[in-house]
């Protein structure tokens, strides 16, 4: 997921993807019959995972909808702090 992230899915080469997977080629095929379909298990994984996450913040009947908001907004703000930190500051995969 990192390497489309970083270069982009038209960028990211297949020699690429073995090197930060550590798979051959032909394994890389095998566990995902093309670039585009491991590119959507990637993109699909971020959704669900960043989907989850916001949607268990925004059900929590304990807190007012006020509070959901505010809570939704700043683990948003505190992903993207931690991802600067980490010199990852480059956007979300799903734009």
């Amino acid at each position: 997921m990192r390497q489309f992230w970083e270069k982009g899915y038209e960028a990211t080469s297949t020699q690429d993807l073995c090197a930060v997977t550590g798979l051959g080629r032909s394994s890389l095929y095998n566990a995902f019959s093309s670039k585009h379909a491991l590119f959507l298990r990637a993109l699909t994984h971020y959704t669900q995972s960043m989907t989850r996450a916001q949607v268990a913040l925004l059900e929590d009947a304990t807190q007012s909808a006020t509070a959901r908001l505010r809570a939704l907004l700043e683990s948003i703000l505190d992903i993207e702090e931690v991802n600067r930190s980490d010199r990852w500051g480059i956007g979300c995969l799903g734009v």
